[in-house]
């Protein structure tokens, strides 16, 4: 009760000042989390624990309070059905919230036996420290200069190794992180296991979620076929270079899976509106310029007429949410969809939220084009190949084919691609 009235308090006001939020409001659930932690014996483990539970809930809260205060508008995460937090999960999927607190950090997790937590011995700063290294080295253009392995299998080792054995006695295949602070902008697919050598997508099906409690987790029927509306910009337009390879890219995901192409000239704003107002499409791929920034007000996707801001991209697409058919997936196939900082992903969850999209596919930084364009395709191709279900697993499959490819092994060019929202 009174986390929501300084909630309340924070929306009159505080949000005027960017760094209100992460000073003044986040440190007060952290320390709540840390109290109900300190109650609970980590080697104890009990589905039914209060402390445990209610840690998991404080920390939801916090996760919807995030996206409201990127968007400064505490009616984001508002739905007219939530999702139950869940006290077990489903079988072969784990739910990871990666705690960075002040001193520790702390994995708490549902499992398809229950709750569960572990403490590590990594304080904020240093944890901080390496995310930004391996960050750092996320750049296609010099990455061969750079080493990426050590802190790659270090926050491995300090992410996943302390609950590996837990996810191989329950046989755990997929992993859905709700990551907090600096953790939202680490690609953990590209975490690796000093081990196996193996990176951590090879091991799981991975997806990135703002909360689960907005996440309607009704697994979707098979199907042979769906609507789509694949949209893209290949030409030079308002000072952005041309995307040449966002022809084939179109043309080669319409040969999966059909629908309707709008290019260049037909990609306009207006004409954009028109289609989608009907909202009967079940994915809509967008291939062009775009970003996702540390504000709403940079975030845009270039049309061939004009950028297509988030006020009226959500305003085109917002009434798809109370339509009956789905929007199943909103694919975001941009030369740079978001700029890499721990604010984009919320960004992305919060077009999931506005756009009526279940999923969403992104990118946490710019990535190589043609590594855009095999990765684009491939998922595609392995959606439909398991009739358009398990999306996590689809997406896997995608990254696995292009790490597997001599020129883009390395984790520059295919795990700043990110699943968010509903996984299967």
């Amino acid at each position: 009760h009174t986390l929501e009235r300084l909630q309340y308090a924070f929306f009159m006001g505080y949000h005027r000042d960017d760094l209100a939020y992460d000073q003044k409001v986040k440190p007060v659930y952290y320390g709540y989390v840390d109290l109900l932690l300190q109650l609970h014996d980590s080697k104890h483990r009990v589905s039914s624990d209060d402390c445990l539970k209610t840690a998991v809930d404080i920390i939801e809260k916090l996760k919807k309070t995030e996206i409201q205060n990127y968007f400064k508008d505490e009616c984001i995460t508002y739905q007219d059905e939530y999702t139950e937090i869940p006290k077990k999960m489903p079988d072969q999927t784990a739910l990871i919230y990666p705690l960075p607190l002040k001193d520790r950090l702390v994995l708490l997790t549902i499992l398809p036996d229950g709750l569960a937590y572990y403490t590590i011995d990594i304080d904020q700063c240093n944890l901080y420290k390496w995310v930004n290294r391996l960050l750092d080295r996320f750049d296609y253009r010099n990455y061969r200069k750079r080493r990426f392995d050590k802190y790659a299998k270090d926050l491995y080792d300090w992410l996943i190794r302390p609950i590996e054995a837990d996810l191989a006695l329950q046989k755990i295949q997929t992993i859905l992180f709700a990551p907090e602070g600096k953790l939202l902008s680490l690609p953990f697919s590209a975490l690796k296991d000093r081990e196996t050598n193996q990176y951590l997508i090879e091991k799981y099906a991975l997806s990135l979620i703002p909360a689960i409690s907005l996440i309607k987790q009704k697994a979707l029927q098979q199907q042979t076929h769906k609507k789509a509306l694949l949209c893209g910009l290949t030409v030079s337009r308002q000072g952005f270079s041309a995307l040449k390879d966002v022809k084939l890219q179109l043309k080669d995901i319409h040969g999966f899976i059909g629908g309707k192409i709008m290019m260049d000239k037909d990609f306009s704003i207006h004409n954009f509106e028109k289609e989608v107002s009907n909202h009967t499409q079940n994915i809509i791929h967008i291939a062009t310029h775009g970003n996702v920034g540390n504000s709403p007000d940079d975030i845009y996707l270039l049309t061939y007429t004009n950028r297509l801001s988030f006020p009226k991209l959500k305003k085109i697409m917002f009434p798809g949410v109370f339509r009956e058919s789905p929007l199943e997936l909103l694919t975001l196939s941009a030369c740079q969809t978001a700029k890499g900082d721990e604010r984009t992903a919320l960004g992305l969850a919060g077009i999931a939220l506005k756009t009526g999209a279940q999923s969403v596919i992104g990118s946490l930084r710019p990535i190589e084009i043609n590594a855009t364009s095999l990765f684009m395709t491939s998922f595609y191709q392995e959606w439909k190949l398991v009739n358009f279900t398990h999306k996590a697993k689809a997406f896997q499959k995608a990254q696995i084919k292009i790490l597997k490819q001599k020129q883009f092994a390395h984790p520059v060019f295919w795990a700043s691609f990110i699943l968010t929202g509903n996984w299967l």
